[in-house]
């Protein structure tokens, strides 16, 4: 695969090129700390990832996204946690937390070579069945059963409706594999099944057995996904 790095960090060019290197699945063909330039260059060249950063100048990762022509592979590297629904939303297939190891890149990569264009429809649906690493087990359960997830620490909470699991799998990779059109991140710390939503305020989401905090930086997104 060829594929280019936009991030403002120069760094952040040298790492991800090494990575590259080591893998020998992908040739970095062009790297851009302007997201405007690396535009430019995908409107005269054939790619098909894009190693793309959120927090820059001139133009934001997120509209970055918005601007291109054409369908690309798109993982996310960032500094900055808060961005991951919007970055599945528009389609990404990773969301890489700087710092990132060689393994999770890896990792990453791999989702990368599987993905199809169809991407964001092939989430998890409600009817489809998640594995989750939990209590020393592996356990299959129905992703309609999730009541909601909590983070903490290194761990997430899973809380169904019949059982509540510990896990070692971060809020990130649930936001990847959970359907947005069913869930959706109201807090930092919280995803939420919108089934189980029984009003919501300005404040809080109010699930059938517990009221959730929304974080300010959530808020516009919680209102219009439930139409207020």
């Amino acid at each position: 695969m060829k594929g280019i790095v936009v991030d403002d960090e120069p760094i952040a060019h040298e790492i991800i090129s090494d990575y590259c290197k080591k893998s020998d699945d992908i040739q970095i063909v062009g790297c851009f700390q302007n997201p405007v330039e690396a535009i430019s260059f995908l409107n005269n060249n054939s790619v098909d990832l894009i190693f793309l950063d959120i927090n820059m100048p001139e133009l934001n990762g997120i509209e970055f996204s918005k601007a291109l022509i054409h369908p690309y592979k798109i993982i996310v590297t960032t500094a900055h946690e808060d961005f991951a629904l919007e970055s599945f939303n528009f389609g990404a297939i990773d969301y890489l937390l700087k710092p990132f190891s060689f393994s999770r890149f890896l990792k990453a990569v791999g989702k990368a070579k599987q993905y199809q264009p169809s991407g964001i429809t092939s989430k998890t649906n409600t009817n489809e069945t998640i594995h989750i690493r939990a209590n020393r087990k592996h356990i299959l359960i129905k992703s309609s059963s999730i009541v909601y997830i909590k983070s903490y620490g290194n761990y997430c909470k899973v809380i169904t409706e019949s059982e509540i699991l510990i896990t070692r799998e971060t809020l990130t990779h649930f936001i990847s594999i959970l359907s947005n059109q069913e869930f959706i991140q109201i807090h930092k710390s919280f995803i939420v099944n919108k089934h189980f939503v029984r009003s919501v305020n300005q404040a809080n989401v109010a699930l059938t057995t517990i009221n959730l905090p929304i974080g300010k930086s959530y808020r516009e997104n919680v209102m219009l996904s439930f139409n207020f």
